[in-house]
């Protein structure tokens, strides 16, 4: 979900804004179904770039809990 909106070509002074929504999203989304590694892994890559770096790293090991072979949470 972060890298769409990013992908959208948000301006930089809009980026606390985004990142605000992106989280808002995120987490909706793994209230829905908890069990999505990819909602986890994009919630962690938006707190990792909001520097919430305790935050990013729960979410990518909830992202491998779900999925051990999850590669891109493997690499951050």
């Amino acid at each position: 979900m972060f890298s769409r909106l990013w992908r959208m070509g948000i301006k930089k002074d809009r980026k606390k804004d985004i990142f605000k929504e992106a989280i808002e999203r995120l987490q909706a989304d793994i209230k829905a179904d908890p069990k999505n590694a990819a909602a986890h892994y994009d919630l962690a890559n938006v707190y990792r770039n909001t520097d919430r770096f305790d935050e990013a790293i729960e979410e990518y090991e909830k992202a491998l809990k779900i999925n051990r072979n999850y590669v891109e949470a493997c690499t951050n």
